[in-house]
């Protein structure tokens, strides 16, 4: 038996989720955030292992949090960067990075496994005020 591969798909949310803890959500907020949840769900009547999905979407991410994880599985959502290297010779010569990279669209998915017909939720939040996303 062949499993099916699982169904991954986004879906936009009309307003913003209230945080669980006490806070504020303005007009601005609203305006300038969009929120959207990642579901990834098994169709099989068996588990499906070790996934490790790359994902790239068309703003990027400034926040995410992992909302409905079946119980005992290991799940990953990371922001994907490419390498960087330097160099640096003779004598003083150094290297210093000056700030953390900048909101990324590539993003990384890894779960150990998703057990059969169960389904994961991730929100994710993007600024569509940005400059990647003006780009689309």
């Amino acid at each position: 038996m062949i499993p099916k591969l699982p169904d991954l798909r986004i879906e936009t949310a009309q307003g913003l989720s209230l945080p669980l803890v006490p806070g504020t959500i303005t007009a601005e907020d609203c305006e300038r955030i969009r929120e959207r949840r990642l579901v990834l769900k098994n169709p099989n009547r068996v588990p499906l292992f070790q996934f490790d999905l790359r994902i790239q979407l068309p703003e990027t991410i400034i926040d995410r949090q992992k909302d409905d994880i079946p119980p005992g599985v290991t799940a990953n959502f990371e922001p994907h960067y490419p390498q960087l290297f330097a160099s640096a010779s003779g004598e003083g010569a150094f290297v210093t990075r000056l700030q953390p990279p900048r909101p990324t669209t590539n993003w990384n998915l890894k779960l150990d496994h998703l057990p059969a017909q169960e389904e994961i939720r991730i929100t994710i939040h993007h600024d569509h005020n940005s400059y990647d996303s003006k780009l689309v």
